[in-house]
């Protein structure tokens, strides 16, 4: 039986190639409101927006999670806690640096927009990793990591490894250094099927390299049960360990309602073992196709035929409308392969997806 005032969303906001996200929890009476970094910048507006028409009392944001540090997550993060208005309503920031447990302290420190962050964040006292007794927030080597945040609301920490925690902190980049590092195969989006075919079942049927990123593999990557519907937020996050973290603390093969597809779709952050053993109602993509060209071609494939096989019918949401995003909304791939697209419209600032369900 569900509880009372039952909702579930999330919203994807427009965020060019980055990602900002807004995750809604009711029951009961209860809420718990989730946010997800911050894309590039230029969101303050719209998320003040957005917050002004929830219900009255509700328009809070009960943890702030910025995943990692590449500029397409943390700048308009920074910009997010720059605004008073903003930040007075923020109860708890969930971010990683040097400064925290698991490493020594480092005091010189060079990267800009993670030197930025941190700087706001001390000076928000204890509402930095608050739920975390201001720990590192990482998968642990031992037994699961479970923060309830609310009756029958939990937040499961999928990554990053500690291992991969430790690798950031030992090579945190320093002044020029490339923050975000460049895919190392890049072939051409098309096939040889022509201009804006796609060779579905050859795609998916192989994989490609995995994401070696230091700054992508430190990802904050988390499940959230919400009473009986489940999300998978996987951030930057590269497949074989989000893989191993479900298989221990989740289950495998695993289900959840919605999911959002590793790194706005690399081909290098979801291979077939992660394609085939998770099923997800919703797979969110969250980027204007910029940039490295994502969603990558190889990646949906990968997805497609793993729904396929197991005779699911999911639905693809893309929150732009670009030409990697609407190659996917041909008749005949959908008949053949049995799935659904769904995009912002051009003059919307956000698609929510509602997963209360019934």
């Amino acid at each position: 039986m569900l509880p009372s005032e039952f909702e579930f969303t999330v919203t994807s906001f427009k965020a060019n190639d980055g990602e900002c996200l807004f995750v809604r929890c009711v029951a009961d009476r209860e809420s718990f409101n989730l946010l997800v970094d911050g894309g590039r910048g230029g969101l303050k507006g719209t998320l003040l927006k957005f917050l002004s028409e929830l219900p009255e009392g509700q328009r809070h944001i009960d943890v702030f999670l910025v995943t990692h540090i590449d500029d397409d997550h943390i700048v308009g993060a920074i910009e997010i806690l720059q605004d008073e208005t903003l930040n007075a309503v923020i109860k708890d920031v969930w971010f990683n640096s040097p400064d925290l447990e698991l490493q020594k302290p480092v005091t010189d420190l060079t990267i800009e927009s993670g030197n930025k962050l941190m700087k706001l964040l001390r000076t928000m006292k204890d509402r930095w990793n608050k739920l975390f007794s201001g720990s590192a927030v990482v998968w642990p080597n031992h037994g699961a990591l479970r923060v309830p945040v609310m009756k029958a609301t939990v937040v499961s920490v999928l990554g990053p490894s500690q291992e991969d925690f430790e690798r950031l902190r030992k090579e945190w980049p320093g002044p020029g250094e490339e923050k975000e590092e460049a895919e190392k195969e890049l072939p051409s989006f098309v096939t040889a099927m022509g201009d804006d075919d796609i060779d579905i079942q050859k795609l998916g049927s192989k994989d490609t390299s995995v994401d070696t990123s230091k700054f992508n593999r430190s990802s904050i990557a988390i499940h959230l049960q919400h009473h009986h519907r489940s999300i998978l937020l996987s951030s930057d996050s590269y497949g074989p360990q989000l893989v191993e973290a479900m298989k221990r603390d989740i289950g495998w093969p695993a289900k959840v309602t919605l999911a959002t597809v590793p790194h706005h779709g690399s081909r290098r952050n979801i291979h077939r073992a992660m394609a085939d053993g998770l099923t997800s109602e919703f797979w969110l993509i969250s980027t204007d196709g910029a940039g490295h060209k994502h969603p990558h071609a190889d990646s949906l494939s990968r997805i497609v035929l793993g729904t396929k096989a197991r005779g699911e019918k999911p639905t693809f949401v893309f929150n732009h409308r670009h030409k990697q995003a609407l190659a996917w909304d041909k008749l005949g791939y959908k008949a053949a392969f049995n799935y659904v697209t769904r995009y912002a419209d051009d003059d919307d600032d956000w698609i929510t997806i509602d997963l209360s369900g019934s």
